[in-house]
């Protein structure tokens, strides 16, 4: 197993925009698949419950507190 980020399409996105590779709080979403098949047309099906979040996410927001200040970042 491989992680996504030694992947040649990460490598891409990191040499495309460098601004964006160099800031660790970016986030970067890899989907794998179980078995030989990939998803194909029903792609919707395994995105659905990741886009719900995500939604829910930039709609509501989280509260982030860092644990050695105890202070809030929200």
């Amino acid at each position: 197993m491989r992680h996504p980020s030694d992947s040649p399409s990460w490598k891409l996105v990191d040499h495309r925009w460098p601004d964006f590779a160099s800031e660790p709080r970016n986030l970067r979403l890899a989907i794998s698949a179980d078995g030989p098949r990939q998803p194909g047309n029903d792609i919707d099906v395994y995105l659905a419950p990741l886009l719900d979040d995500l939604k829910m996410l930039w709609d509501v927001g989280l509260n982030v507190m860092m644990c050695i200040s105890k202070r809030s970042l929200h």
